[in-house]
């Protein structure tokens, strides 16, 4: 299988963003800890539905009111800094990962226990450990989603901006040129009007 080798408008190899290096980003210290993040939102999250599916509680909704509370305060926080993209992650995450870890632990459950025969005690450690999993993953790749598709949107606009100053500029040094000219067909009028009277 050959592989092309892609670069960037100088020539330069193209910086490959890898999953990998975004993991291991993020546990450095310029990452932002996405994935710590995500595994202990998840981690309780799951708990929640967990405990409350064992005592025969309402599970989805627990999960989903848990879920809910921990983006309320991302929620909350961003939009006290006026910082959009924060908000959008808060949202993007509490459906993306509370929806897969719901999910992934409903379904195993089922799974483990109509399908395979699994006791409860087993049923429920697996179903948690998929819900984990799921909500892990999901809540990290919307986060990372997120960021690329704010960081795109914000190149739009700068280029936006910058497009639309050049316009300006341009047309200011055209409208300039432009009285420029106009005063100096004012002053060859004036120089011909004055040198044709006697």
């Amino acid at each position: 299988m050959e592989r092309s080798n892609s670069t960037d408008g100088n020539n330069n190899p193209a910086k490959k963003n890898s999953m990998i290096r975004n993991i291991i980003e993020d546990f450095s210290s310029r990452g932002d800890k996405k994935i710590l993040r995500a595994i202990g939102r998840t981690a309780t999250v799951n708990a929640a539905v967990l405990v409350t599916a064992a005592t025969g509680g309402a599970a989805g909704a627990v999960g989903y009111a848990t879920g809910g509370a921990i983006a309320a305060k991302r929620l909350s926080e961003g939009i006290a800094q006026n910082d959009e993209k924060e908000v959008t992650k808060s949202l993007a995450v509490y459906g993306c990962a509370t929806g897969a870890s719901i999910a992934g632990q409903a379904v195993t459950g089922a799974v483990m226990i109509g399908l395979a025969g699994a006791s409860l005690p087993l049923a429920g450690a697996v179903a948690f450990g998929v819900g984990c999993c799921s909500g892990i993953t999901a809540g990290a790749l919307s986060e990372w989603t997120v960021d690329s598709v704010m960081e795109k949107v914000g190149g739009m606009r700068r280029k936006q901006r910058s497009d639309f100053m050049e316009r300006c500029g341009s047309e200011g040094a055209l409208s300039s040129r432009s009285c420029e000219s106009s005063r100096e067909v004012e002053e060859l009028n004036m120089t011909r009007s004055e040198s044709c009277q006697f």
